[in-house]
């Protein structure tokens, strides 16, 4: 990888491990650093410096440093620093390497030191596979060929040795049959591994390969490839059984990914048909958060088709993998691609490509960015030929250039600009608040005048920021970087120009150390001023958003915040308002937003009393004249006060009643005066007041809207079979009201309906006719309103061109519209549903824009369908709403929206089901579309979708949906700051093994006993069952998964709080598939024409099994049944002839057990002067003998009713006199009848047995 990018004081890229390594062996410490100048690295143990001598051994290769100390003692065992230094700063790295006398490792997955290499030998010859494997607890290595495992089946030409790390599959005599894929597997309880190798038999190999070379020429031969592994031209892949395929649209970009294991850890290279891949504008190589190391082409061109090959190395060997890329032409190909332009500065470059058809939109992007036509870029189109000209070419425009057309198709081209700039900027630079980062520009000669900028202003050297010239070399230094230096850096020379965007990023970690040196800087009575400072930045300084104080008084257990807000931005804050008198402590501590620091506490203690104050101010109460009304005030302390009405002082009487009760002040009025409205009350304590303006209401009686109601009766207009409706106002709410016309009361009924609300009384008169019309009164305590109620003819409502009645379709869950239009605009309307009338809700809504009326009704379900109408004036126009099952996308049994929590640091999940597993969907987030990133992952498992949003922030809080098909399931996530939930010494995720049909448990620790935990499998919540149980003992909490298969493989997670524990779940095969106790290899005899049964027992009840005949698999079929009972599997081959016989096995996991099937013709058993089949007549009650002849007279039978064996009973005896052979059915009965059969050697013969009732005959006397 090329880190010419990382410049300043040296930096850390990997870091050495933790070992635990017993006495004797040889451990390795590594680490990867970068910078610029060229760092000197010094390695040092407890302090002292390491030099390198006959135990301990430094090396260098690139960025990577090692230290080997051989044979280790016990005296090795402490700490050893890799401390790194250059002219602009130093970094170290520390770690501890413990040496067990007792020879005990730290439980790890097996690794492989070394991997078996491909061999090819002479017919003959003896072949041998040999590889070292390492892991803790002890661990069962097995080799295969072809995925067949090898056993005493090919012994003794072949056999596996073993001795501690180290393992070999040794062949004798090998013969051509033997080539093949060889695999060596080694499995403990915490994983596996694997590693293949090839073997090639012929006549024509060399002795190169001979099995006696020495391990020291074995050792120096893989020394010598891996420093092959960068030579030019090197082979660009081993001999191997197959070679993946990726392959990529023209203009997408493709990723590349190998996962290598290895101590100490393997350096990667990346070749193309055997040359070095460097890293470059569209080549990134990189290593992910789950330690793939990976390469990405992006854009990419039909020149990146070809053989990629990831070779990994160490000290110990090396290991390949390839892939070959295809890239393809889009569906629809341009008729003529873009082709890599390379032009001076200031010149122009045009790109040009034909579209498939002239009539093709079409768009250009420089990168990811879109480019429009302007003083900069020229777009041009002639019949299908595109042209895109990017004038006064600068450094800034060498970048990769994109035609689109709007099906999606792409061309991509390079433009490569010739300038003075030999060395430019790269388009994005990044660093961490805290680090150094270096600018570096290369002039081919000097040009001047020279800037550098930032965000389009001069940088001026000084402080942290410094600007070096060494000849045509020019650097841009800013030391401690901030986040606020995030920004476009741009060097200018003259006219020449290069930029990069300069991104800083904070670490995502709480605050490592607490706040330091803490002082009382002011205090009163009440109220003190604490100050202290920032905490100390450490090795690389973490962002403080403020701080968050506390205080205690002594005697009571809680710490409360001193401040109302989250924290506070600043180190200092003045406390006050206490509410006791006490001593009190004090305490603070650093917060962002993944989380705070250790609390600093203040020395000593503090003495403050409460300080007086209003703690709840007077509020303003509504008093009726004639009533009472009462007024209250709180205070933060005892204190005696007064209370003033317009300046004047009250005094205690029947009027004024005035209480105190420690710190609250009551005044209640009596007979409160309508004099009283608007006055001044105001409390009055040791310097502190609180006021209110008094308001008070009339005695109740009947009031309008417009005073002229009382004189003169309103009028209003109604429309003939509408409905009328006269409103009241009242300022007294209880008072009550009688409505007469013309001078008659109304009785409420059919045709008028009284409604009372707060402070209003209506009158509706119903389906209004000419007869209605007339004076309305409403009447109240001697008040009273008059109306006169006007009656017209209704004039067309609706205009004439919709049809009176319109069928409406609707999807359950989409919104739809009902519409029509009215002749005028300012018409009201009603809508009703089945009659009933509709008002705007959450469910509809009813929407008027000029003549047109709109009824929505959204989420339509079943229920909503129906008849809807919309009436004014007694027309109408009516609609059928018919609503169907939308196409099925997403599974029913999920909720259409769901609250998913998380806490802020952790993964957040949001996870649904959909109908097909072909479906697509699209995830967003407040309506922008989400693809996969660092931030974000979509994952699609069979019908399931997932999005996994990771190390969620309060940033990510939001609305979520996942759409397909024009549904959508959303989610609401909320991200909260995290409570200790699980205890903190457990992995956040385990990987759990295994075996099938054995208990699996999951366990984790809760901090509190009282939690309660739910448990959770692919997102779905687990109770317990007869398949899982759930176990709770003390703060242990377990899942245990019974009698385990390949179904219950797969992620759980135990979830509390927001918080969760997550494990992983393999499921494999036991090693014991078959019972020992069966052979591995059976004969089976069988007679033509009877049924061959072949059967076996597996170790485990659900293991599935699979039958071959001379290799070709066998399903159940007219000729093939294939049982399973319990452990018991058997293969009925049914009426079997010659063809049938050859070699038979039942297989899984793979293993074996196989049978020799051999089809005899039939002996004769049975006599030839009898009938195959004999229908027997019985009568109830009495016997019925079935008999038959064989041919000799020592053959033994065996009797059956319909299919199932008899023996001598009391309800069956069997006889055989001779030849002849007879079943005697005693007091037959109506269940005996049915199919008998006697057998023997294969052959039968069948009875059909009938039962009739027992015949009468008449007695005469």
């Amino acid at each position: 990888m090329d880190h010419s990018s990382f410049s300043g004081a040296p930096r850390f890229l990997t870091r050495p491990k933790a070992f635990v390594v017993s006495v004797g062996k040889d451990a390795t410490l590594s680490c990867q650093i970068v910078g610029n100048p060229t760092p000197q690295v010094s390695w040092e143990k407890d302090l002292q410096q390491v030099e390198a001598g006959t135990r301990f051994r430094l090396a260098q290769d690139g960025d990577l440093y090692r230290l080997t100390i051989l044979d280790l003692a016990l005296g090795d065992s402490g700490q050893y620093v890799c401390r790194a230094r250059n002219a602009i700063g130093e970094a170290f790295a520390a770690v501890g390497l413990q040496v067990d006398a007792e020879a005990a490792c730290a439980e790890q997955a097996p690794h492989f030191l070394l991997r078996p290499t491909s061999i090819r030998v002479r017919e003959g010859a003896e072949a041998t596979f040999r590889c070292r494997v390492r892991g803790s607890p002890p661990m069962s290595v097995s080799w295969d060929k072809d995925g067949r495992r090898l056993g005493a089946l090919q012994a003794p030409r072949v056999r596996v040795e073993a001795s501690g790390e180290a393992s070999a599959l040794r062949i004798l005599a090998a013969q051509p049959r033997d080539s093949g894929t060889y695999t060596v597997h080694a499995e403990n309880p915490l994983g596996a591994a694997s590693a293949a190798a090839g073997l090639l038999v012929d006549t024509e190999a060399d002795t190169a390969g001979q099995p006696g070379a020495s391990t020291a020429m074995l050792l120096a031969h893989l020394q010598l490839r891996r420093e092959a592994m960068r030579t030019e031209g090197a082979p660009a892949s081993p001999p191997r059984a197959s070679t993946r395929t990726c392959t990529v649209t023209e203009g997408k970009h493709a990723r590349l990914s190998c996962f290598v294991m290895g101590v100490p850890k393997p350096e990667i290279v990346w070749k193309k048909d055997g040359q070095l891949v460097a890293e470059g504008r569209r080549h990134v190589v990189y290593e992910d958060a789950q330690e793939n190391f990976v390469l990405k082409i992006l854009f990419c061109k039909q020149s990146d088709c070809g053989l990629y090959t990831c070779t990994a190395s160490n000290l110990v060997g090396q290991t390949y993998s390839s892939v070959l890329v295809v890239v393809r032409e889009p569906m629809v190909p341009f008729r003529k691609r873009l082709q890599d332009l390379e032009v001076p500065e200031k010149a122009s470059a045009t790109f040009q490509c034909e579209v498939p058809l002239p009539p093709m939109e079409s768009a250009w992007y420089k990168e990811e960015t879109r480019l429009w036509a302007n003083a900069k870029y020229l777009i041009e189109e002639a019949g299908a030929e595109r042209r895109l000209t990017v004038l006064n070419v600068t450094s800034d425009d060498d970048a990769v250039y994109i035609c689109e057309t709007a099906e999606g198709s792409r061309t991509v081209a390079e433009l490569a600009v010739r300038g003075n700039l030999l060395r430019k900027l790269p388009r994005k630079t990044a660093g961490r608040v805290g680090d150094t980062a270096m600018f570096c520009v290369e002039l081919a000669k000097p040009d001047g005048p020279i800037h550098w900028l930032w965000n389009q202003q001069e940088v001026v050297a000084g402080g942290r920021v410094a600007v070096t010239a060494e000849g045509t070399c020019h650097t841009l230094t800013i030391s401690q970087c901030s986040l606020d230096d995030a920004g476009e850096v741009a060097f200018v020379a003259g006219d020449c120009r290069t930029s990069t965007q300069f991104c800083v990023s904070a670490p995502r970690r709480p605050p490592l150390h607490a706040p330091e040196a803490p002082v009382v800087k002011a205090r009163t009575e009440s109220s003190v001023t604490l100050g202290w400072s920032p905490p100390p930045h450490g090795d690389r300084p973490v962002a403080i958003d403020g701080y968050l104080v506390e205080k205690k008084r002594m005697g009571t257990h809680p710490w409360s915040r001193c401040h109302e807000d989250k924290w506070v931005a600043t180190p200092e804050l003045t406390v006050a308002g206490v509410a006791e008198e006490g001593e009190f402590q004090f305490r603070v501590s650093a917060v962002n937003r993944f989380g705070q620091s250790p609390y600093l506490e203040f020395p000593g203690t503090v003495h403050l009393a409460p300080q007086l104050a209003v703690k709840t101010p007077l509020k303003a109460v509504e008093a009726v004249e004639g009533g009472e009304v009462t007024f209250s005030v709180d205070l933060t302390t005892a204190s005696a006060g007064e209370w003033f009405l317009d300046g004047q002082a009250l005094k205690a009487s029947s009027v004024y009643v005035i209480h105190c009760d420690g710190t609250r002040h009551t005044l209640t009025i009596r007979l409160v005066p309508v004099s009283l409205h608007g006055a001044e009350l105001k409390f009055v304590a040791n310097g502190i007041e609180s006021s209110i303006r008094m308001e008070v209401r009339a005695a109740p009686g009947l009031t309008t809207k417009c005073p002229a109601a009382a004189v003169a009766a309103r009028e209003v207009l109604a429309w003939l079979h509408e409905e009328a409706q006269l409103l009241a106002e009242l300022s007294d709410q209880a008072a009550a009201v009688t409505w007469l016309k013309d001078g008659h009361a109304l009785s409420p009924g059919p045709k008028y309906e009284v409604q009372a609300s707060a402070g209003q009384r209506a009158l509706l008169v119903r389906d209004v006719k000419q007869e209605d019309a007339g004076l309305y009164e409403c009447v109240s305590h001697g008040d009273r309103i008059a109306y006169q109620l006007l009656v017209q003819e209704s004039s067309a409502v609706f205009i004439k061109g919709q049809p009176a009645h319109k069928e409406v379709q609707a999807v359950v869950g989409a919104s739809t519209t009902l519409s029509c239009e009215v002749a005028q605009a300012q018409t009201e309307v009603t809508w009703y549903k089945n009659r009933k009338k509709l008002n705007s809700s959450s469910k509809v809504r009813v929407e008027a824009k000029g003549c047109t009326q709109r009824l929505v009704v959204q989420q339509v379900d079943k229920a909503d369908a129906g008849e809807y109408s919309c009436e004014a004036r007694g027309q109408k126009v009516s609609f059928h709403l018919d609503v169907t099952e939308p196409k099925v996308v997403f599974a029913k049994e999920q909720p259409a929206r769901s609250e998913v929590q998380a806490v802020a640091g952790a993964s957040a999940t949001l996870s649904c089901e959909v109908a097909q597993a072909q479906t697509e969907v699209t995830w967003y987030k407040d309506g922008k579309k989400l693809s996969s990133s660092s931030k974000v992952r979509v994952e699609a498992t069979g019908r399931g979708r997932r999005l996994v949003v990771q190390q969620a922030g309060k940033a990510d809080a939001g609305e979520y949906s996942c759409e397909a098909g024009g549904q959508s399931v959303s989610f609401h996530l909320d991200v909260t700051e995290p409570k200790v939930v699980f205890a903190k010494e457990q992995p956040a995720r385990s990987e759990v093994q295994a075996v099938a049909g054995a208990s699996a448990t999951l366990s984790c620790e809760v901090a509190q006993a009282q939690t309660e935990v739910t448990w959770y499998k692919d997102g779905k919540k687990l109770s317990s069952s007869s398949k899982v149980r759930v176990e709770a003992t003390g703060r242990g909490r377990r899942l245990v998964v019974q009698q385990a298969g390949k179904a219950d493989a797969g992620e759980y997670s135990c979830e509390a709080g927001g918080q969760s524990v997550s494990f992983h779940l393999d499921v494999t095969e036991p090693k014991v598939v078959f019972a020992k106790e069966q052979p591995a290899r059976s004969e089976v005899q069988a007679v033509a024409g009877a049924s061959a049964t072949l059967s076996c027992e597996v170790a485990q009840a659900q293991t599935e099994v699979t039958w071959y005949k001379d290799g070709k698999k066998l399903s159940s079929s007219s000729k093939v049944r294939v049982e399973a009972t319990g452990r018991g599997r058997r293969l009925v081959v049914q009426q079997a002839g010659k063809a049938d016989a050859g070699e038979y096995s039942c297989e899984a996991g793979g293993q074996s057990v196989s049978f020799h099937l051999d089809v005899t013709e039939p002996k004769v058993v049975f006599a030839k002067e009898q009938p195959a089949r004999s229908e027997v007549q019985a009568v109830a009650g009495a016997s019925a003998t079935l008999s038959c002849e064989v041919a000799q007279a020592q053959t033994e039978v065996t009797w059956y009713k319909d299919g199932k064996k008899l023996s001598s009973s009391s309800k069956v005896r069997v006889e055989a006199t001779g030849r002849g052979r007879r079943l005697v059915v005693q007091q037959a009965g109506k269940a005996d009848a049915g199919e008998y059969s006697c057998e023997a050697g294969g052959q039968s013969v069948s009875f059909h047995l009938d039962v009739t009732g027992q015949s009468w005959r008449r007695i005469l006397s």
